[in-house]
C-alpha cells in the first residue's frame, strides 16, 4: 500500500484551509501527526491562511506563536498570512505588532500589506491610526497607487469623517 507523505498531508491540509474547512484542516494535521510525521513551514503557513480564511485570527496568532516558541524559521509568507489572519478579524492589535516585528527585523512589508491596515483602520473609525499608517508608509518609502488613494478618499468623504486623513492622503 502506498503511504501518504508530508507532501500529501500539506496538500489536503492546503486544500482545507484555501476553503477555509478547519475541522477537516485539523483532522488531517491530527492524522499526520499521529503517523508520526512532523509538520513543516508548509503545513504550518496552510494552517495560518486557513485560520485567515475562517475568520479566525486568536486562532492564527497562537499557532504563530507557538511556532516561534518551537523553533519554525518563520518565512515572509508566514508573517504575511497571520497579519492577513488578524486584519480579516479585525485584529488591528496584533497586526500592527506583527508588522512591528517586521519592520524592526528589517523585513519588507508589502505596499497591499499596508493599503489593509489603513482600510481596517477606517473600517475602524480610528483616523488617528489611519494617520499613523499613513506616515509609516511614507516613512518606510511605500507609495501607493491612484486608484488605491482615489478609493481612500472616496470611502472616507462617504463616511463624512478623516478629514485630517483625506488632507494628509492627497498631500501625499
Amino acid at each position: 500500500t502506498v503511504q501518504p507523505s508530508i507532501v500529501t498531508y500539506n496538500t489536503l491540509i492546503d486544500g482545507c484551509a484555501h476553503r477555509g474547512d478547519m475541522d477537516r484542516a485539523a483532522l488531517f494535521f491530527d492524522e499526520m501527526l499521529e503517523r508520526g510525521m512532523n509538520p513543516d513551514i508548509c503545513t504550518m503557513t496552510s494552517l495560518l491562511k486557513g485560520f485567515g480564511r475562517s475568520n479566525n485570527p486568536v486562532r492564527a496568532v497562537e499557532l504563530y506563536e507557538a511556532m516561534k516558541e518551537g523553533g519554525y524559521r518563520i518565512e515572509e509568507r508566514t508573517r504575511y498570512a497571520v497579519i492577513n489572519a488578524c486584519l480579516r478579524g479585525n485584529d488591528r492589535h496584533n497586526a500592527k505588532r506583527l508588522m512591528r516585528e517586521m519592520i524592526d527585523s528589517n523585513l519588507h512589508i508589502r505596499a497591499r500589506t499596508w493599503i489593509w491596515m489603513l482600510e481596517t483602520d477606517i473600517w475602524c473609525d480610528d483616523e488617528d491610526a489611519a494617520l499613523t499608517t499613513l506616515r509609516e508608509m511614507d516613512s518606510h518609502g511605500v507609495s501607493m497607487d491612484p486608484g488605491t488613494k482615489n478609493t481612500l478618499l472616496r470611502e472616507t468623504r462617504e463616511r463624512g469623517t478623516f478629514l485630517r486623513f483625506q488632507r494628509e492622503l492627497k498631500a501625499s
